[in-house]
């Protein structure tokens, strides 16, 4: 049977998570209770009102202080961090809608990413995601425009293996133009993370 319409009233229309069995699931599982997903990708607007309970907090920070109070090299990481633009703003809308409009990229897609996998359940707001209980860390390697470099993608991966994160999420490819160094340091920033037990999702 369909969803009941009811706390998240666009969970109706999402139709992949009843082709899923998302709520089958849910009444089964800790729906990624204690689970923390890097989402590497556009960035993630921390603000979301239907991500926002979800996020990631870096605990060992404090915020606004301008100190690296966790001696990471990351100042006030407090969600995560912006390796695109190197600061703790792992924030994906920054473009007015014409900018969006006229210069492409999709800059929402890290959020639209985060609320799949871990949009928040019963809050009344939007839909709820597949484990609608994660912590999501924003990691932004990928500009407005739909681009991020190899050694921006290695410093999030290994940021998120370093900071605590389960999974990583990677909903991006790239081609590799010959560049088969850049090649062989992002395969080894992969196996480092599954040397410490983190999936790599893609």
């Amino acid at each position: 049977g369909a969803y009941q319409a009811g706390p998240d009233p666009l969970l109706t229309k999402s139709w992949g998570m009843f082709a899923i069995d998302a709520q089958g699931a849910w009444n089964k599982a800790p729906k990624g209770q204690g689970i923390v997903v890097a989402v590497t990708d556009t960035g993630v607007d921390y603000t979301h009102q239907d991500i926002v309970a979800n996020m990631w907090t870096n605990s060992k920070e404090v915020m606004g202080d301008g100190i690296d109070n966790d001696n990471n090299g990351y100042v006030d990481d407090i969600v995560g961090w912006d390796f695109a633009m190197n600061d703790n703003k792992p924030y994906d809308l920054s473009l007015s809608l014409m900018d969006i409009i006229m210069k492409g990229g999709n800059p929402g897609h890290g959020t639209h990413v985060s609320g799949v996998i871990g949009a928040a359940a019963n809050n009344s707001i939007g839909t709820a995601g597949v484990a609608p209980e994660v912590k999501i860390m924003a990691l932004r390697f990928i500009t407005e425009s739909g681009s991020g470099s190899t050694d921006a993608a290695i410093k999030a991966i290994d940021y998120a293996v370093n900071n605590g994160a389960n999974i990583i999420n990677a909903s991006w490819g790239g081609e590799s133009d010959g560049q088969a160094e850049e090649d062989k340091l992002l395969k080894e920033a992969i196996e480092r993370a599954q040397a410490k037990g983190v999936i790599f999702m893609v």
